[in-house]
This record gives C-alpha cells, sequence and structure tokens, in this order.
C-alpha cells in the first residue's frame, strides 16, 4: 500500500513519484479528489502543553451526521474501494498509476487491522450512505506520535457522488470527532494549489490558508505546488446536534 502519511521531500527529477494517498476535492481542470496529509516542511511542536492529558486510546466506533456514516473499513468495501481509486479522475493528483484489484486487496486488508485516531498511525475511515448503504470514498486521519496534540486529515470520493456536498459533510464530521473525543489542539491538510474544488472546500469549512509551497515536489513530469491549510480546536464549531466541548479541560 500507499503510505499516505510519511514525511515528503521534493524527489530528484525524474525520480518514481510516491505522493501520499490522501485523496481530495475535484481539482486541477474537472478532475480529482485528493488533500494530502503534512509531516515535512514546518517546525516540529516541540512541547504540548503539560496541564493537558493525553487522551487515551480508543476503540473507533462509526461517526454519523446528516446523510453518511463513517466507520472503519471492511472487506466488502474492496470492489467500491478499487473502483474509485483506480478511476483517473480520482487518480489525477496522486502517486499510483495503475491500481489493481490486488493493489486493492492489499490496501482494504490493511486498513482492517488499523485502528482511526491512534496516535502514531494513519488511517482511511470509509464514507457509507446511510441511505442505500453503498461504500461512496474514505477521508484520511494521521495522528503523528511525536505530535500528539495535531493531526492531518484528507478525503476521497467517487466520481459519481461529487458534487452533492458529501466530501463537505464527511470532513465536518471527522473534524468533529478529531477536536471532540480526540481533543486535538490543530489540523491540517495539504492540497495542490490548482485542485480548486479541494481548495474551495478546505476554506468553505473554515480552514486557513498558511503557506504555499513552490514548486516543491516533482510531480507527474512537473514541478507543483501546494497550499497548506490549518485550524485550531479553538476555532471549530461543533456541528449542530452535537454536545459542546468542555472549556475548562482545555490548558495553555
Amino acid at each position: 500500500m500507499l503510505d499516505m502519511s510519511r514525511a515528503r521531500r521534493p524527489p530528484a527529477q525524474g525520480s518514481r513519484v510516491t505522493k501520499s494517498k490522501v485523496a481530495g476535492a475535484l481539482g486541477r481542470r474537472q478532475g480529482s479528489w485528493r488533500t494530502r496529509s503534512l509531516e515535512a516542511g514546518f517546525p516540529r511542536l516541540q512541547s504540548w502543553p503539560q496541564t493537558r492529558c493525553m487522551v487515551p486510546a480508543q476503540e473507533f466506533t462509526p461517526l454519523e451526521s446528516e446523510r453518511l456514516l463513517l466507520r472503519r473499513f471492511k472487506p466488502a468495501d474492496l470492489e467500491p474501494f478499487h473502483a474509485y481509486r483506480s478511476d483517473p479522475a480520482v487518480a489525477k493528483y496522486q502517486g499510483w498509476g495503475e491500481f489493481t484489484l490486488e493493489d486493492a486487496r492489499r490496501f482494504v486488508d490493511d486498513q482492517l487491522g488499523r485502528n482511526p485516531g491512534e496516535l502514531g498511525q494513519g488511517a482511511q475511515i470509509a464514507i457509507e450512505l446511510q441511505a442505500s448503504g453503498a461504500m461512496i470514498g474514505d477521508v484520511y486521519l494521521n495522528t503523528p506520535a511525536d505530535e500528539p496534540r495535531q493531526a492531518q486529515i484528507g478525503y476521497s470520493l467517487a466520481t459519481r457522488y461529487q458534487g452533492a456536498g458529501y466530501a463537505t459533510e464527511a470532513v465536518r464530521r471527522l473534524l468533529d470527532y478529531v477536536f471532540g473525543p480526540l481533543d486535538k489542539h490543530r489540523v491540517t491538510a495539504v492540497t495542490d494549489t490548482e485542485n480548486v474544488r479541494s481548495i474551495a472546500l478546505l476554506e468553505r469549512i473554515g480552514l486557513r490558508r498558511e503557506a504555499h509551497f513552490i514548486q516543491n515536489y516533482w510531480f507527474k513530469g512537473k514541478w507543483s505546488d501546494e497550499y497548506v491549510y490549518a485550524i485550531l480546536q479553538s476555532e471549530w464549531p461543533p456541528s449542530p446536534g452535537l454536545a459542546p466541548r468542555n472549556s475548562s479541560s482545555r490548558g495553555g
């Protein structure tokens, strides 16, 4: 499987591209959903407030929104996952080319053993339509062990389900989880500067553009730019119907 969360530096021209797999919003011209998580390029969080208690690892339970269910991957997701991940429109901003059924099987098998939100690992969370049970995409969550109060997110959506607000709804619900039960301080997302629909999604839900990396990675035959977006826990309003965070527990 592709490592979605590793730190990536620009490879030399002509070298093999190994971009992280976080797919996000429709893009460069009419293309793919893609954002990428970020681990390199910014100062590390050297220390987190010692007045805070670390949130212990917890078993991930499904997250419901108005129309969606965010849940762990299961074996039955193999075919729909392969269908959208092998779609050139979805793969437009991704580091893979051909994506076979066997590639998808290995990826899904790996996800079955992951617990989203656990420190030190990244995980995909399947997006399911509550009305039909169809698996239509996934969101990505990485919680680095060396930056326990921070997280990185991404998202992928099958082409046929784009344009209906599902990605926005899924990412909002993911952030409710990250800033609520997981009690993270800061969340980041990275997107190609030409991925206009991903940019629109991130800005629509309130993330702030904090950086512009100019020609910082070699991708599909050219040097490409990236935007870095972020939002703090104190800036995130919980979705309607969800319990507010306990502000008395926040320090610093």
